[in-house]
């Protein structure tokens, strides 16, 4: 069902229980869902180092404020989350709860990402991020380690040629005191 999302642009939620992300592999349990559509993971709470691994990978890790509301969610559920554009350090967000028959709840969730966790949401992943940031910084800087680097290659090569010089004068004097 998630790879049919995937094709048709659907993101989607995974709501789970306490300590989700416990075990083994936690950094391919971060990226899999990722991999699927997967946007956002909402939890009772989270295993130690999962939830820093879902960052990394772009996710929105969430709690809920009210581990109650997770009694909430309905199986056919749509979530909206209106403040994420304003997500900031140390602030909640809130998740509209789209029910089926046409109700809907309104809930609190918490999250723990610093200022710079939340650039690497906005960007996609930390990895992006340290690749959009390289790639902004392509102009000036690049040419003089080229330069360095090709100064290096050239002490290189007159080392080896001084080296190579002086092995056959060595031989050359073993040969001679024999």
């Amino acid at each position: 069902m998630q790879r049919a999302y995937k094709a048709k642009g659907i993101g989607s939620i995974v709501v789970g229980d306490e300590n989700y992300g416990e075990g083994s592999s936690r950094e391919h349990a971060a990226m899999e869902p990722r991999h699927l559509g997967v946007r956002v993971i909402l939890v009772k709470s989270f295993a130690r180092i999962h939830e820093t691994n879902l960052k990394k990978q772009g996710m929105l890790g969430l709690t809920f404020a009210n581990k109650d509301d997770y009694n909430k969610i309905q199986e056919d559920d749509t979530f909206d989350l209106t403040d994420l554009t304003s997500m900031a350090p140390d602030r909640q967000l809130t998740i509209v709860l789209n029910h089926k028959n046409g109700t809907k709840d309104t809930i609190k969730v918490n999250h723990t990402y610093n200022k710079g966790q939340i650039e690497w949401f906005k960007a996609g992943s930390a990895l992006n991020q340290i690749g959009a940031k390289a790639a902004g910084k392509k102009s000036a800087p690049k040419a003089k380690k080229k330069a360095t680097k090709k100064k290096a290659v050239k002490k290189v090569k007159k080392a080896k040629s001084k080296k190579a010089a002086k092995k056959p004068a060595k031989k050359a004097k073993k040969k001679s005191r024999r």
